[in-house]
């Protein structure tokens, strides 16, 4: 009796590891398994030209969810995010002094579809302004979501376990050590990921992202990280 309890413990430690490991590597085998999503992405433009500012906009739309009410939702933030940044632009534009414009001043947005694919859904946006200087600014924005449940990703899902966080350290630490001249740390550790650390999805593997100047210079640009799907 002793021996037959000992091997249903076992037996159910081992089914709640294996459980476990199927919940933290379900986001990566759809990512790399997953059918087409029915889902897609279509986009919308806005232009404005002006003698103070030029506005660019190509903003994405999702369409073909099962959830009409949940898209629009997800499209209206979008939107107000795109919005809210260009007429930040703008009203700089406004506000400057008329001798301060030797350019003018400019607000770009674009994207990209990363990922879609396995009831997932994954895309960037990049948003650029110029408002004087000597050089614009560019951010990323990745947005990442589960078509079948309406949930934002986050970071914690796709890169959660020790394991997967080693792997990301493994990672950029190996960029480091190949141009080292080209970023301000020496060494990478998991501290250094950020409460709303930046990522977004691709077939490839989850590319984790830093903002200009956060762990290199502007002329280095937005440093990108591969973590392949294992």
């Amino acid at each position: 009796m002793t021996g037959k309890k000992h091997y249903l413990v076992l037996l159910f430690l081992s089914l709640f590891v294996l459980a476990a490991g199927a919940e933290a590597n379900s986001y990566w085998q759809r990512i790399s398994q997953g059918f087409d999503n029915r889902a897609f992405v279509y986009e919308q433009r806005l232009e404005k030209d002006t003698e103070r500012v030029e506005i660019r906009a190509s903003i994405p739309q999702i369409k073909g969810t099962l959830n009409e009410v949940w898209e629009w939702e997800v499209n209206d933030r979008i939107l107000e995010c795109v919005e809210t940044f260009l007429q930040e632009v703008e009203e700089a534009a406004e506000l400057a002094p008329a001798e301060s414009f030797a350019f003018p001043y400019a607000g770009y947005v674009n994207y990209e579809v990363t990922l879609n694919q396995g009831g997932l859904l994954s895309l960037t946006l990049t948003f650029y302004q110029y408002t004087g200087g000597a050089h614009g600014m560019t951010y990323l924005e990745g947005i990442n979501l589960d078509l079948t449940t309406g949930k934002t990703l986050t970071f914690d899902e796709v890169l959660g376990s020790p394991q997967e966080r080693e792997l990301l350290v493994a990672v950029i630490n190996d960029r480091l050590a190949e141009d080292p001249q080209w970023f301000f740390i020496d060494k990478f550790d998991e501290f250094m990921i950020g409460e709303e650390q930046g990522f977004y999805l691709q077939p490839a593997g989850i590319v984790v992202y830093f903002p200009l100047y956060e762990i290199a210079p502007y002329a280095a640009g937005i440093q990108k990280f591969v973590v392949p799907l294992q």
